[in-house]
């Protein structure tokens, strides 16, 4: 049997209120710019497509507008009132890189009437009108472009420690990566990455002050600028964030946020799918484990050029910029380090490099690629972290109880790729036979088989429902093969 689950993810979002980080002047590894909304004021003609035996087959090319704004590495438009028909459509296209977004009238609600973010000062937006459509149209309200502040001189000194309090050897070991699981939010300034149910993880004081994280989560991000601008992923590896399941922000071993994400417009798959996602496991490693934390932190070493735009890294008491980002600035880097006291309630301490903007990171025990925690705190040079850089562990009850139920309720939970003993269907403690969750599970029950294979030779035989319990067998990220 071969299952495969192709319709977007739809779950139950409830935003929460995170508290205030404690020791945020030391722990938060957070990039602080924002996109600003401008007035922008366009509204397209009103179209209808051919009448029934006129020789138009497809949907041509109506009404062009090109959006331009001055003084910003990046654009992102929100649309206001609009009409796409059944099968008309936008054609989003950069003319920095050429990059190109399509919108239609299944995405357009998903990404919230907004458009994937483009490098450069000017996007054109193509309206295409299908045969039989009537009264199709678009309208723009406004335009997400950088702070001309932050653009100017930066990052906000607010937001910034000393860096160096992230490297826990004085030395940047962190090398370049290409981790497809692991994404960057934009906005947040944080690293998110996939997990095994269909979730994304990430810091809880990414969303401050309300525990909200919005905007979009991209994968496969290029090289920066020179000057430590950071330039966007294509659009087909964005995803827009849709909702907040959960977040808290009480500082080590309670920091975290478990949310969601739509799927890409261009290609119509959830990251899961597209991306890959990583296997979660509730067991701990002994003290000295080899740890590896993959995120897009910031970056200034070497430094990076000076100019208009240039981004800093760090500023001292005097406002003035010590560090000027460079071009691996926000890109995806990665380092390993040991698992140092490893456990201290529910707060993984250990020596990985990491840097401003790596909150949100997955925490991986390297010798099996499994992750056991979120990097949330930066302290290696800082007596208020312990000498440490320190992560939630996924056991945290809070969060442990969300994933679990991301779901939602009576949900029974598969992956072959446990290696965990103790097993009883919790997204952290799941059968890795599927055979297992078929007879444990309750009636009405979803049995969630995370991708893989199942073959029968392990055990996964089985006869569903010939007791009279009825449950649902769902593959939500990605193909699942059970039996031969």
């Amino acid at each position: 049997m071969t299952t495969r689950f192709l319709t977007p993810l739809t779950i139950s979002i409830s935003v929460l209120t995170a508290a205030t980080a404690t020791d945020a002047a030391f722990s938060k590894s957070k990039r602080g710019f924002m996109l600003i909304p401008q007035p922008y004021t366009v509204k397209s003609p009103v179209f209808d497509g051919a009448s029934v035996g006129e020789e138009q087959q497809t949907a041509e090319r109506a009404h062009v507008e090109v959006i331009q704004v001055k003084d910003t590495p990046w654009v992102r438009i929100r649309f206001g009132r609009h009409n796409l028909g059944e099968e008309s459509y936008l054609i989003l296209t950069s003319l920095d890189d050429g990059d190109r977004q399509r919108l239609d009238s299944w995405s357009m609600p998903i990404w919230q009437n907004t458009s994937a973010v483009f490098n450069g000062t000017e996007v054109e937006v193509a309206l295409f009108v299908a045969p039989h459509d009537r009264g199709v149209f678009f309208t723009v309200e406004e335009v997400l472009v950088a702070d001309p502040e932050d653009f100017a001189s930066g990052i906000d000194p607010v937001s910034l420690p000393n860096n160096t309090a992230s490297l826990c050897d004085d030395d940047d070991d962190r090398v370049p990566s290409s981790d497809s699981r692991v994404g960057r939010l934009f906005f947040g300034g944080c690293t998110g990455w996939l997990v095994h149910n269909g979730a994304v993880l990430t810091a809880g004081h990414c969303g401050e002050p309300d525990g909200n994280i919005t905007g979009v989560l991209e994968f496969n991000v290029p090289a920066s600028s020179p000057n430590g601008v950071t330039r966007h992923a294509m659009a087909s590896d964005q995803y827009p964030v849709t909702g907040v399941v959960s977040s808290e922000s009480n500082g080590e071993g309670a920091d975290y946020t478990v949310f969601a994400v739509g799927p890409n417009s261009n290609t119509g798959l959830r990251p899961h799918i597209a991306q890959g996602f990583f296997h979660m496991t509730a067991l701990m490693p002994s003290e000295g484990t080899t740890l590896r934390v993959t995120g897009y932190g910031l970056d200034w070493l070497p430094l990076g050029t000076d100019g208009p735009g240039a981004a800093c890294c760090d500023y001292d008491s005097d406002d003035s910029c010590n560090y000027l980002c460079n071009s691996a600035s926000g890109t995806q880097q990665t380092a390993t380090g040991s698992c140092d006291d490893c456990l201290v309630d529910y707060a993984i301490e250990h020596t990985v490099d990491t840097a401003p903007a790596n909150s949100g990171s997955p925490i991986i025990w390297e010798s099996i690629g499994l992750a056991i925690g979120i990097h949330t705190q930066g302290g290696c040079d800082s007596f208020w972290s312990d000498y440490d850089n320190a992560g939630t562990w996924l056991m945290y009850p809070p969060l442990a109880s969300a994933m679990n139920g991301f779901l939602g309720s009576n949900v029974w939970w598969v992956d072959g790729a446990n290696p965990n003993p103790i097993q009883f269907g919790h997204v952290l403690f799941p059968f890795n036979r599927v055979s297992a969750a078929v007879v444990s599970a309750t009636d009405g029950a979803t049995v969630a088989i995370v991708a893989g294979d199942y073959p029968a030779a392990l055990g996964n035989t089985f006869v569903a429902g010939a007791d009279g319990r009825a449950m649902t067998l769902t593959a939500h990220v990605g193909f699942v093969r059970i039996g031969n």
